[in-house]
């Protein structure tokens, strides 16, 4: 769905860690009811931009690799395969704010008032 790799077994992982799955997925479910509601606000033409979908879908994994990590764009690159300066380069280009830990909470309440 997101892009990240979740194991099979939930039951083998830290609490912490699947609370951190279940914030991002969150996050990411919101975020897309929000792209619904503006689809069906009329603002749907009869074709896609490839392109404008392709780098929603990019901002999304950075968003949600910069969530699971806390911010850490180290870990964040190597959770989606990539350098650093080019995950780096690409949290500029798209104007993504750096998450960390007590502001994820807050994110998500954030999204869910909107």
């Amino acid at each position: 769905m997101n892009g990240l790799a979740i194991s099979s077994s939930p039951q083998s992982q830290p609490f912490d860690t699947r609370i951190s799955y279940l914030k991002i997925l969150a996050l990411s479910l919101l975020r897309e009811i929000a792209s619904a509601e503006n689809v069906s606000e009329g603002q749907f033409n009869d074709t896609i931009d490839l392109q404008a979908e392709v780098q929603r879908f990019e901002r999304e994994l950075i968003r949600s690799a910069l969530i699971h990590t806390g911010g850490r764009q180290r870990q964040a690159a190597r959770l989606l395969r990539t350098k650093v300066t080019t995950l780096n380069t690409k949290i500029k280009k798209y104007g993504i704010e750096i998450p960390n830990e007590a502001n994820s909470h807050l994110q998500l309440i954030r999204v869910a008032e909107d």
